[in-house]
């Protein structure tokens, strides 16, 4: 049986379109088997759902011969515009897709689509072991992907004596901030992206760090720049969706 189900929600327009989110940057994938069945799970960025169709074509090319093409995605939210679609793809229903979609659900990723292939090993699982199966193949690829926070990020021009260019690195080093660029002249300017939310914050810092001797100014560039989760504090939540045996 094939199941397919569609979901679409605002995204809260611009007050959304400024706000963190989690996602993936490239590519990855995970393998387990459970009682002769290889799943394959693989997980992309796509920011539409041209990007989601083309990347499930290029799997099923991938793994030609394989009995199910089980998917799930979450796209659009850049574009103020959540969509999120699965597909049990030929399993019971509810046994399958679903559990792929609440691995990016409760880890509240976006832009991002999971494939989990499976190759039927001729022993039945039960609605209970595809589930797990499902739900384990594609934790294992979600974090084999290294998910990261999306934070917008202003650029802020700070001009101070060469005299405390070493310690205003040491405390920049300390944050979440980038250090995009040093520019040398008579005095030294940092190029500095800091999160949106924190920049005011961050020129009273930068005064104190620096005894009033800098002097910053916010620009009005934006932009949006990864972070690791684990540097935010953040964790990914698997319950029990991770064990398996994995390759």
């Amino acid at each position: 049986m094939t199941t397919e189900m569609l979901n679409g929600g605002s995204a809260d327009g611009a007050a959304r379109a400024e706000a963190e989110y989690i996602t993936v940057l490239a590519p990855a994938t995970a393998t387990l088997e459970r009682r002769r069945s290889i799943f394959h799970g693989d997980i992309a960025p796509v920011g539409s759902e041209d990007e989601a169709w083309a990347f499930l074509e290029s799997i099923k090319a991938r793994y030609e011969g394989a009995r199910h093409f089980v998917y799930a995605w979450v796209t659009g939210r850049r574009a103020g515009y959540v969509t999120s679609r699965y597909s049990d793809a030929g399993e019971p229903r509810g046994t399958a897709g679903q559990p792929v979609l609440n691995v990016l659900s409760k880890n509240e990723i976006t832009d991002a689509i999971i494939v989990v292939t499976r190759f039927f090993g001729g022993i039945l699982l039960g609605r209970g072991g595809l589930t797990r199966a499902y739900s384990a193949a594609a934790a294992a690829a979600l974090q084999a992907a290294e998910p990261v926070i999306m934070l917008p990020y202003i650029l802020l021009n700070v001009l101070l004596p060469y005299a405390w260019l070493e310690k205003l690195n040491y405390q920049i080093e300390q944050t979440v901030w980038q250090l995009q660029e040093v520019l040398y002249g008579s005095d030294v300017t940092l190029k500095i992206q800091v999160p949106s939310a924190e920049a005011e914050q961050a020129l009273s810092l930068i005064e104190e760090w620096t005894n009033g001797q800098a002097i910053g100014e916010l620009t009005e560039i934006t932009e949006y720049l990864p972070l690791p989760l684990a540097k935010a504090g953040r964790e990914l939540n698997f319950d029990n969706e991770s064990e398996g045996n994995y390759e």
